[in-house]
């Protein structure tokens, strides 16, 4: 009898540990879902968060729907433009073309058409916007009447030579258009026309009264001509002046000439004056074409045309 009482005692211990366990795990459960459901980010908060954007996005909506029929209202009247709904700005204009001028459209050696105060003239780019001299035309061929230089007298042929270049920047000046740019005679310093050497002197005996008379020789012409000679434009079947001075001395005399382009495209002398050994001076005339260079200011308008000979480019303010 005693063995079967331990027995039922036994049985009825397991069962209540059972219980217990069950009951803690129930608890468990219960706190963790609440937690999850309830507590701080949980399902319930979401649930809520996303209730707002929903409708926070129906509202954008909404509004964007309105603001676009109220643009088209406008625009049907003629009284409004085209906004973009997101942002309430102004949809920007497409960005205009850049307009042609002669910095960003003429390269060297093209065709242009030049408005000169004596009516139009062809042509040539000698330098673009790439130089250091800006964008500079020289015509095409020689304008107006041949320009003289020297005399048959020596003192008015002395006078002639050492006034050559601001003679020759001065008939180039002729055909300026003072709207579109300013001239210089080819051969003349790109940057600074008047730009001159200063006297000259010898140690020969025969110069004695003519040291510090006469001018220097100069290189001036040397940037023109080598730019002419690349391009191809420094023959033109004629004889024109460069505003550029060339003197020779030996022991037998001394020669001041102003330089020009021959018929075939070289450059040459043209004596004015020359002294001789013994102090005997001689003076001469001569007769050259004259081809301004025009240096076009910065802005000026490409109005028409390609560049080629037949269609030259043409100008405008």
């Amino acid at each position: 009898m005693k063995t079967r009482k331990i027995k039922r005692t036994s049985e009825r211990g397991i069962t209540l540990v059972a219980l217990v366990i069950t009951i803690v795990i129930l608890i468990i459960l219960a706190t963790v879902t609440i937690n999850v459901a309830f507590g701080e980010g949980g399902l319930i908060e979401k649930a809520q968060q996303a209730k707002n954007l929903t409708e926070q996005a129906t509202r954008n909506e909404q509004e964007s729907l309105n603001s676009i029929m109220k643009q088209f209202n406008e625009i049907m009247s003629g009284e409004g433009d085209i906004e973009n709904p997101n942002t309430n700005e102004t949809t920007p204009d497409e960005p205009e073309p850049e307009e042609p001028t002669v910095e960003n459209t003429l390269k060297a050696g093209d065709y242009v058409t030049y408005p000169s105060a004596q009516g139009d003239i062809e042509c040539r780019v000698l330098y673009d916007s790439t130089s250091e001299y800006g964008v500079q035309l020289i015509t095409r061929a020689c304008v107006g009447s041949d320009v003289i230089l020297g005399d048959s007298d020596f003192t008015t042929s002395m006078n002639s030579y050492n006034n050559a270049i601001s003679t020759l920047n001065n008939a180039a000046g002729a055909y300026n258009n003072s709207d579109y740019s300013t001239a210089r005679c080819v051969g003349s310093n790109p940057i600074k026309p008047s730009a001159e050497a200063g006297y000259f002197t010898s140690s020969e005996s025969y110069m004695s009264a003519y040291n510090g008379q006469l001018k220097d020789t100069d290189t001036n012409y040397e940037t023109d001509y080598n730019q002419m000679e690349l391009l191809e434009i420094n023959d033109i079947a004629d004889e024109y002046w460069l505003a550029s001075r060339g003197v020779y001395s030996s022991s037998s005399s001394s020669g001041f000439s102003v330089r020009c382009v021959n018929a075939s495209g070289y450059v040459d002398l043209s004596i004015l004056c020359d002294v001789i050994s013994g102090g005997r001076a001689n003076a001469n005339d001569d007769s050259n074409g004259l081809r301004p260079v025009f240096t076009l200011k910065s802005g000026i308008k490409v109005t028409g045309g390609n560049g080629e000979s037949g269609t030259p480019y043409t100008l405008g303010l």
